[in-house]
């Protein structure tokens, strides 16, 4: 899949091994796709996973080609995209617990190491990155 950024100029290709500019490229304008993507390093680098709905449980995941898991992406993930029509909120806890932090449709935290969670769980006050155990797709953030 090639992926060209009018706006900026660059091209990059997203590949399910390397999702080098998948992920980064898709969070500066790009059409939703109905996926939400986690990359286990900044800026959609290295592995990285996709879902399309709710998960209590990021220990497992697959692979964004749909052809094996990585071994999950609890406690690993330093970038986020939201790239669905519908708001993912995030969660320091399995099962939807602890603090949260809320991403509507499009929005992307290229960086984790650059935010923390909101007082408003356990967990809060700690960094996202390498911090997100779970997430929930809802109408819209509360």
């Amino acid at each position: 899949m090639l992926i060209v950024l009018a706006a900026t100029g660059l091209v990059g290709v997203l590949t399910a091994s390397t999702a080098q500019a998948g992920i980064s490229a898709a969070s500066h304008g790009l059409s939703a796709d109905g996926y939400f993507y986690a990359a286990r390093d900044a800026y959609g680098k290295g592995p990285y996973c996709r879902w399309s709905t709710s998960d209590p449980d990021w220990s497992t995941c697959n692979r964004s080609d749909g052809i094996g898991t990585i071994g999950g992406m609890r406690n690993r993930a330093s970038q986020i995209f939201n790239n669905t029509n519908k708001a993912v909120i995030v969660y320091w806890g399995l099962n939807y617990t602890g603090a949260w932090r809320c991403l509507p449709p499009g929005k992307a935290y290229d960086d984790l190491s650059r935010w923390g969670f909101p007082p408003n769980g356990d967990g809060d006050g700690e960094t996202m990155d390498d911090n997100i155990s779970s997430h929930k797709m809802v109408a819209r953030c509360p």
